[in-house]
């Protein structure tokens, strides 16, 4: 799952950005990974498409400075182990 991540200070998150979790059974999820992209100030991910070898396709919309805006952004995560 994608998810967006918006400015909390609570919880320590001073920019808007990106982020992820894994399920094996949609019940029990793993905490949210950053991805280090950035995006405006308001950010809405569309789709998560595995493109294969660890890249992702993410379509987002977002806004910055008042101009909407729709992307592709392609990710690559590493394996931490």
């Amino acid at each position: 799952m994608i998810v967006g991540m918006y400015i909390d200070l609570s919880i320590g998150l001073t920019q808007p950005s990106y982020g992820y979790a894994s399920s094996a059974d949609g019940l029990h999820w793993s905490e949210v990974t950053p991805l280090s992209v950035r995006y405006g100030d308001c950010i809405t991910a569309c789709s998560f498409i595995a493109e294969g070898d660890g890249k992702y396709s993410i379509y987002v919309t977002g806004r910055d400075n008042g101009y909407e805006r729709f992307a592709n952004i392609t990710v690559k995560i590493l394996p931490t182990e």
